[in-house]
């Protein structure tokens, strides 16, 4: 490590930067690891899209989302990196994690064109929803669970799809959703059962006003 520290003073050539970063990461000082792929980086000697991938990776890693989408963005335009589905979910989480949720949901929806997964449209549908796009997110969850593929959680992508559900005051639907959920997850039972009686509520609640004022 003291020799290729001197090298890169004298001789910064990438395969030393390479190396010396190799050396930290066995040394297990992630730190300097990433700061010394990092100034290789930023004196342009990554040139392969699995090198700006491994550092935007690392960033991510690192809890610097935003500088790795910064990268990645970067890599998409000089046609370094190509836009697929794994590369789209690294910069759709990137942003995600940095709360730049519409460039997120950019990205989440940019991933979707390439994979039917419905980890997809459910990542995308969660991103719609903290926005309070209630009305996309529940066309994102409903592709969700159409969607071809097991989705990890089908009791939570009920449960989130009935709140959105709910926020627009779909009440069929959100209740069928919350059923759905629980009969999906039986430690949901008594969370769902709760809106479902909200729902019941706020029905009959809504039903009286409208009596009320027909008379």
């Amino acid at each position: 490590i003291l020799v290729l520290e001197k090298l890169i003073t004298t001789y910064p050539k990438k395969q030393y930067w390479m190396h010396l970063a190799g050396m930290y990461s066995e040394k297990g000082n992630d730190d300097s690891s990433l700061s010394a792929y990092y100034a290789a980086y930023s004196q342009g000697m990554f040139v392969k899209e699995s090198e700006v991938v491994m550092l935007s990776q690392r960033l991510l890693n690192a809890e610097v989302p935003i500088e790795a989408a910064s990268i990645l963005e970067k890599g998409f335009k000089d046609g370094i990196i190509v836009e697929n589905e794994k590369n789209l979910k690294l910069l759709a989480t990137s942003y995600t994690m940095a709360q730049e949720m519409g460039k997120a949901i950019d990205a989440w929806r940019d991933a979707t064109k390439f994979s039917e997964e419905g980890e997809l449209h459910y990542r995308l549908a969660q991103a719609l929803a903290n926005e309070d796009r209630h009305n996309e997110a529940t066309k994102a969850y409903k592709a969700a669970l159409d969607a071809e593929g097991k989705l990890k959680d089908l009791g939570d992508v009920n449960f989130w799809y009935g709140i959105s559900l709910m926020q627009l005051e779909r009440w069929d639907q959100a209740t069928n959703a919350f059923k759905a959920s629980a009969k999906a997850d039986k430690r949901k039972e008594k969370q769902t059962r709760n809106y479902i009686r909200y729902i019941k509520g706020e029905k009959r609640r809504q039903k009286a006003l409208a009596e009320m004022l027909e008379e």
